[in-house]
């Protein structure tokens, strides 16, 4: 397949903090969410490629409820979050190399907004 990494989009994740400026890039693989009147979004599933340390960053950014960039191959980027309650899920993708290591990491929302609890009879 050519060109496979051109479909991939990029989250985006920048703190700032007193003195210092952290700027995390990551290939997003997956994202799902609602996009409201003003371009915010509640996100319900992103699931991003990269490296042990990047993938971590990102993983706190989400448990802290901070909002991040997301963007789509050829659309404009838009800010997303997961709420509260988001639970965090990671593995790890060795390659013929030791020291070539991919992490894949995928957060999911408890629950999207305006769906309901389904209960099952029978």
């Amino acid at each position: 397949m050519k060109n496979a990494h051109e479909r991939f989009g990029v989250l985006e994740y920048t703190k700032r903090m007193k003195d210092a400026t952290t700027r995390i890039r990551l290939r997003l693989d997956r994202f799902i969410g609602e996009v409201d009147n003003d371009r915010n979004v509640k996100a319900h599933l992103i699931s991003v490629l990269g490296g042990d340390s990047d993938v971590g960053a990102i993983w706190a950014a989400v448990i802290e409820q901070n909002l991040f960039s997301v963007e789509a191959p050829g659309s404009d980027p838009l800010t997303a979050s997961l709420g509260e309650d988001a639970q965090c899920f990671h593995w790890r993708i060795c390659c013929a190399s030791p020291s070539t290591a991919v992490s894949l990491a995928m957060r999911i929302s408890t629950m999207p907004s305006g769906s309901r609890k389904i209960q099952r009879s029978g």
